[in-house]
Parts: structure tokens; C-alpha cells; sequence
């Protein structure tokens, strides 16, 4: 306990740009953390977003929500005003859906294929069915919003970042985050696992919050 009390404290460290943490050191902490298998359902889909703490709050209370139901005219995404995306297979969109936290959501769920047809693009703020995006051939899009009974779990790659961007403060970052997801959990009276889909792990809400971090 005390080799891995130093390891916290070099942690918190690498925050003050102090670089006296090796990567094998901060490693060694996530897979501390991380000490349990998940098991991956193929028809799982995904919903990546930007961490914001009131945001996260929002989701988890009232589902994922349109543009339209947000009353925010600036989407700034393919799914436009009335849809929200999401996508299936977490390895095709290593990009957007592992370089930010998110949802994972039920496979029950009814969503409509998005298509590249540039033509599809002309109704992309409308409520007709013809959904268009310009990412990846995975994604789907969902109309009006997605219930909070469908989330069934949030993902956040902490590994990933631990191991491409060690040098920034992004991983210790993550881990603070980590934490305090799981104090709004713990707030709304919800209790979802969280999901690091880059190592394949479940991070263990009990050792992750008893760091000093």
C-alpha cells in the first residue's frame, strides 16, 4: 500500500508539469484500477461526448437529447437539429468515440442507417428519415432522443491517453474524472459501471476512488 501511496503522489505531481513519473509508473496505477475482464456485446451502440460535468449530470437524468430538445441551435453535426448519433462498433471509430468519455447503449434501440449520399445532406434539419453523415460507414442516428433507461454503462479510454499522451496531464486528468462520474453516480442514485473499452477492462469503482488523486 505504501509503494502504491508513492505512486499517487508522483501522479499528482505530473499535474504541476513535474516530470518525475516514468509511463510505467502511471500504468502501473490504471492497472491497479483496472483489475476486472469486461465482457463486450457486439450489438452494443455508442454515444461520444465531451466531458462536462453538468452535461454528464444532464444525460444521466434526462437521456441524451436532440439539438432540438436541448433548444441548442449550434449541433454543429450531421445528425442536425432532431437526431442524435451513435455508432456500433467501437474498433471502426477509434477516432471520435475512444479519443472522448461517452455512453454505451442498449441494443435495443431504434436508429436509422446514416449514408454518405451527399444528397441526404440537404435533410440533415429536418425529421425526414433520410440521415446523412460524412464519418464513418458505422454510424446511426437516433430521432429526438435516447431514454436514460438505455444507457447502460459510460466509457472512458484511459489507457489509451496514459499511453499516447503521457507527457501531457490529460491521464491524470481522466482519473480525476473517472472520480467524480462516479460522485454524480453516486448523487443521482445510479449505479452504472465505467468502461474502458482501450485496455478491454472495468475500472473498479472502490480503488479508483480511494486514490489521492
Amino acid at each position: 500500500m505504501r509503494k502504491l501511496g508513492k505512486l499517487v503522489f508522483l501522479c499528482y505531481n505530473l499535474i504541476k508539469k513535474e516530470v518525475i513519473m516514468t509511463q510505467e509508473e502511471l500504468l502501473k496505477i490504471i492497472d491497479y484500477i483496472e483489475d476486472k475482464d469486461m465482457v463486450i456485446n457486439p450489438k452494443w451502440y455508442y454515444h461520444a461526448s465531451r466531458y462536462d460535468k453538468e452535461k454528464y449530470k444532464n444525460i444521466l437524468t434526462k437521456g441524451i437529447l436532440s439539438a432540438y430538445l436541448r433548444n441548442d441551435d449550434n449541433h454543429g453535426k450531421t445528425n442536425g437539429r432532431y437526431y442524435v448519433c451513435v455508432a456500433r462498433n467501437m474498433e471502426l471509430d477509434t477516432g471520435n468515440l475512444l479519443a472522448a468519455p461517452g455512453f454505451v447503449i442498449d441494443e435495443k434501440l431504434k436508429t436509422l442507417n446514416a449514408s454518405k449520399f451527399e444528397i441526404f445532406e440537404l435533410f440533415e434539419d429536418t425529421i425526414l428519415p433520410f440521415r446523412y453523415c460524412d464519418g464513418d460507414d458505422d454510424e446511426r442516428q437516433v430521432f429526438l432522443k435516447i431514454n436514460k433507461s438505455k444507457i447502460i454503462a459510460l466509457q472512458y479510454a484511459i489507457k489509451k491517453w496514459a499511453i499516447h499522451d503521457f507527457m501531457d496531464d490529460r491521464p491524470v486528468r481522466d482519473i480525476q474524472r473517472v472520480k467524480e462520474l462516479f460522485n454524480i453516480m453516486d448523487s443521482l442514485n445510479i449505479n452504472l459501471p465505467i468502461y474502458d473499452f482501450s485496455s478491454k477492462k472495468e475500472i473498479n469503482k472502490e480503488k479508483v476512488m480511494k486514490l489521492d488523486i
